[in-house]
C-alpha cells in the first residue's frame, strides 16, 4: 500500500520526466517506488526517504542528464546541453558560488560580534555608562540602551543561522554540480 505522500512525489516525478520516452519513465517510476517501498519496510520514515531523494525535480533532472549522457551521439542538441552545462557551472562558480560563500562567513563572523556589541553596552549600562559605540539602528528607530542585549542577541540569532542556511545550501550546490560533473565526464 503507497503512502499519499509517496503517490503525490512519483506523480510529481512522471510529470517533470515527460521528456524521455514511456518505457524509460515506468522504469525509473518502478526503481524509485521500489526504492521508497523497501525503505519503509526497513522501518524508515516515509518523510526521511523522500527527503533523501531530493525534490522530485531534481531528480527527474538527474535521470533526464544521465539519459543524456548515456545517448552519445552527437547532434546539435546534445552539443548545445554541454555548452549550457559549462555556462551554467562556469557562471555560479564566478559568482553565485564566491558571493554566497563570502556572505555565508560574513554573517557568522558578524552573528558572534553582534552579540558581542549587546554584552559591551550591557555590561556598560550597569557600571553607569553609555557606551557610543554600540547603537543598534534600524532605519529612523533607535533600540534604547536597556533593549540593546535582547535585539544583539535576536539579530546575532538570525544572522547565524542565515548564515547556516547559505552555508547548507551552498554545500548542497556544489554536490549537485560535481555529480553532475561525474556523470558528464564518465560518458566520455
Amino acid at each position: 500500500m503507497m503512502n499519499e505522500q509517496a503517490s503525490v512525489y512519483l506523480q510529481q516525478l512522471n510529470n517533470y520526466l515527460k521528456k524521455m520516452d514511456q518505457q524509460e519513465r515506468m522504469d525509473i517510476l518502478e526503481e524509485v517506488e521500489s526504492h521508497i517501498f523497501e525503505a519503509v519496510s526497513n522501518g524508515a520514515e516515509i518523510d526521511i526517504v523522500l527527503k533523501t531523494l531530493g525534490s522530485p525535480k531534481a531528480l527527474a533532472d538527474s535521470y533526464i542528464d544521465e539519459a543524456f549522457l548515456k545517448e552519445g551521439s552527437f547532434n546539435l542538441s546534445n552539443l548545445m546541453k554541454l555548452i549550457k552545462f559549462y555556462f551554467v557551472t562556469g557562471f555560479s562558480g564566478m559568482f553565485i558560488v564566491s558571493c554566497v560563500g563570502i556572505i555565508s562567513i560574513t554573517f557568522y563572523f558578524c552573528s558572534f560580534i553582534v552579540v558581542a556589541a549587546g554584552v559591551i553596552k550591557m555590561i556598560g549600562l550597569f557600571f553607569g555608562y553609555s557606551l557610543p559605540i554600540v547603537v543598534m539602528n534600524f532605519g529612523f528607530w533607535q533600540a534604547p540602551d536597556f533593549m540593546a542585549l535582547p535585539v544583539c542577541l535576536l539579530v546575532g540569532l538570525l544572522l547565524y543561522i542565515s548564515s547556516k542556511k547559505m552555508w547548507n545550501w551552498l554545500k548542497g550546490y556544489l554536490l549537485s554540480i560535481s555529480v553532475a560533473h561525474r556523470k558528464l565526464k564518465n560518458s566520455n
